[in-house]
């Protein structure tokens, strides 16, 4: 069986460390790369890939939601286990919105480590318990029409107060495109103004 590659991110040594000892004597994994930081963690990824890359979701500068999000974007195949050590639900909704394949609490044992990243490397998803129940539970409550990725995106700019001009130049689209976006975007959301927008873009974990 070929070896399923690991990039380890977090900012404590000690917990990177822990789980290259646990992962020792297992041919099945090969810890290929570590880093602290997500900056590092992207100049580590021009030069090194991974199957797997096992991320903290709380550490200084740019936290893991964020991290993941742009993972995904630049490298699809890439799967994420993410590991918190708080139940922050704006964070997770993050995460289930990024696409991540793993969340699991910091306090797991091994087995709970080790379970979850043979289901990742088999293509499927782990949620430890409680994040699990998170995801069912916010499924089963919403309602809202699904938008878009590129509805996401357009939603994202103006939540974070960029001007139409400044989101067509970042999406790479046309301002008269930005406006139908827009426009489709209130539509389904039942709303009329950019107050509202931006609400619901913190609700959902969109921004944060």
């Amino acid at each position: 069986m070929t070896p399923t590659n690991i990039i380890l991110v977090d900012d404590h040594r000690i917990v990177r460390d822990g789980i290259k000892v646990m992962l020792l004597g297992l041919p099945r994994f090969n810890v290929v790369g570590e880093a602290g930081n997500g900056t590092a963690f992207f100049e580590l990824l021009k030069k090194q890939s991974a199957d797997v890359v096992v991320l903290d979701l709380k550490m200084p500068g740019e936290n893991g939601a964020v991290i993941a999000e742009r993972l995904k974007r630049e490298s699809p195949a890439t799967k994420i286990l993410i590991l918190t050590a708080e139940m922050d639900e704006s964070l997770i909704r993050h995460c289930f919105r990024a696409g991540v394949e793993g969340l699991i609490s910091k306090e797991s044992g091994k087995e709970t480590y080790l379970e979850a990243l043979e289901s990742i490397a088999d293509g499927k998803t782990y949620y430890g318990g409680q994040f699990s129940a998170l995801l069912y539970a916010r499924q089963e409550e919403t309602t809202t029409p699904k938008l878009s990725t590129r509805e996401i995106e357009v939603l994202k700019g103006f939540a974070n107060g960029n001007s139409y001009k400044q989101i067509a130049a970042d999406l790479n689209i046309s301002t008269r495109t930005v406006e139908t976006h827009k426009k489709n975007i209130q539509d389904k959301l039942g709303v009329t103004t950019t107050a509202e927008l931006v609400k619901y873009a913190l609700k959902e974990g969109i921004i944060l």
